[in-house]
This record gives C-alpha cells, sequence and structure tokens, in this order.
C-alpha cells in the first residue's frame, strides 16, 4: 500500500484504535471529538465508511480485521520521533502544509485536502523525503547552475531582505557584495527577494513524550530556477547560513537537524 485517502471520521477511528492523544500539525477537532455522543457518532461513521473502502475486511468468526499496512502509518503518525513540517507560502497569504512524521526508518505523509480528506502515504526513505520536499516547495535541486554558500549576520541579512522590500535593489546587492555574493549569483539572489517563485520553509520537530520539545527551520526562495536555503548556523547563534539548493543539500540539511536535535535532547 503506497497511500490512503481518508475521511475525518474514518481517521478518528483509526486514531482511537491506536491510542493517540494527539496528531502533531493538525488541529482538526473532528479528529478527536470530546463529548461520548460525538464520539459514539463519529466512530460508528468511520467504522462504516472504512468498511465501505475495504480497509476492514471480515475475518474468521464473523471478527473484523484492519488492513495492517493502514494501521501501521496511522501509529507512526501518532507516536513519531520527528515531525517535518514543509510549507509553501501562496498568493493572497495562503499556506500549503505537507506533514512527514519520522519513527525509525519509518517516514510518513499527511496532508489535508481542500474537500475535508486526508491523504496518508509512506515515504520510502530519508533521500525520497528531501525529493518530497523540493516537489512541495517546487524546486529542481538538480538544475542548480553553480554552488554557493556563506555566512551572513541575522540582522545584516534582516537589512538586506528590508531593502529588497523598500525597492531599493541596488543597495541590497552592495550589501551582498561585501561578503563576496555578486555578479549572477547576487543579482539570482536579489531577483528571488524581490519576487520569489517559490516561498516557504521546513521545519523539524523532535518530540519527547508527545510533545514538541525542540526544532530547527529553514527558509526557502527562488526565482527562475535558481533555489535559495537561509537557516541560523546553531540555535547559539544570530549567524545565518545562505546557499544555493542543489542535489544533496536538502538530505544533508534534514539530516543535519536531526542530528542536532537529537544531540541537544540527549545533553539536557
Amino acid at each position: 500500500m503506497d497511500g490512503a485517502k481518508l475521511e475525518a471520521a474514518e481517521l478518528a477511528y483509526l486514531l482511537a484504535t491506536v491510542r493517540a492523544r494527539g496528531l502533531v500539525g493538525v488541529e482538526d477537532p473532528r479528529l478527536f471529538p470530546q463529548s461520548q455522543a460525538d464520539k459514539d457518532a463519529t466512530f460508528a461513521a468511520g467504522l462504516k465508511r472504512l468498511k465501505e473502502h475495504s480497509w476492514l475486511k471480515p475475518g474468521p468468526n464473523g471478527s473484523l480485521r484492519m488492513d495492517d499496512a493502514l494501521l501501521y502509518l496511522v501509529a507512526v503518525a501518532a507516536e513519531p520521533e520527528f515531525v517535518i513540517f514543509t510549507i509553501r507560502e501562496r498568493k493572497g497569504n495562503e499556506r500549503q502544509l505537507v506533514l512527514h512524521y519520522l519513527a525509525g526508518p519509518a517516514v510518513v505523509e499527511l496532508a489535508a485536502a481542500p474537500d475535508g480528506t486526508f491523504n496518508l502515504g509512506v515515504i520510502a526513505d530519508r533521500p525520497a523525503l528531501a525529493k518530497r520536499i523540493a516537489e512541495m516547495l517546487a524546486i529542481d535541486p538538480a538544475s542548480q547552475p553553480t554552488s554557493v554558500e556563506f555566512t551572513i549576520g541575522g540582522p545584516i541579512i534582516g537589512a538586506v531582505k528590508g531593502l529588497v522590500a523598500e525597492g531599493k535593489g541596488e543597495q541590497a546587492a552592495a550589501t551582498l557584495k561585501s561578503f563576496g555574493v555578486n555578479g549572477s549569483n547576487g543579482d539570482a539572489m536579489i531577483k528571488a527577494l524581490q519576487a520569489p517563485d517559490t516561498n516557504g520553509q521546513f521545519v523539524v520537530t523532535h518530540l519527547i513524550n508527545g510533545q514538541v520539545e525542540d526544532g530547527r527551520r529553514a527558509s526557502i526562495f527562488g526565482k527562475e530556477g535558481r533555489a535559495w536555503m537561509m537557516n541560523r548556523v546553531d540555535a547559539e547563534s544570530t549567524a545565518v547560513r545562505v546557499q544555493t539548493i542543489g542535489p544533496e543539500t536538502l538530505t544533508s540539511m534534514v539530516e543535519d537537524f536531526i542530528r542536532y536535535l537529537t544531540q541537544a535532547a540527549k545533553a539536557a
């Protein structure tokens, strides 16, 4: 099974089956009904629809058997070690969100659909996860013409963004040039900041006992095929690392974030 499209009542029933206390990144009261009457109605509807969609099948002696693969996906989403939020900014202040739940080698994707249903799927491995994040943010790491990376103070990059927002592109370019980002690279970055084709972020969070304890964030922006990523060097510093997104950049960044969060939890 690669994935499933579930109605809210179906997902609510499955979450109750695995005794989930919540679903990180999803705030939908339909999934966790509070009153007994609401629980009875939701779970009855979910059970009915799961049967109709062949996720629940007759077993021996009149019993019912849930699809094992589907139940496994829900169990991973209900109790992950890490959750990755990938957010793409859309026109009109709209956002598109895709969630990835990681537990050991397992990676499960969840996205709410406009019709109120939920798309649940499995991602093969971490490189496939990085590829999915790139797809979500509409970037093509393989098409990046050159590799560029530099570190700049957080207040300075904030000033560059401010100058761009005020229409002072030349001043912003001069600031970047002082850090060695000039020519086609500087022009490409200024263009991407002025009117990005794609704009978003991904956030890796670490959960302990079902609660988000810590996280790392990277911002993504791109223009005309050139994509950039910005993130703080570490949690204690205001320095920002800026780099173009090449074929291995997202995979390395996800692994770096997970490694950092794991070590920080051990040191706490």
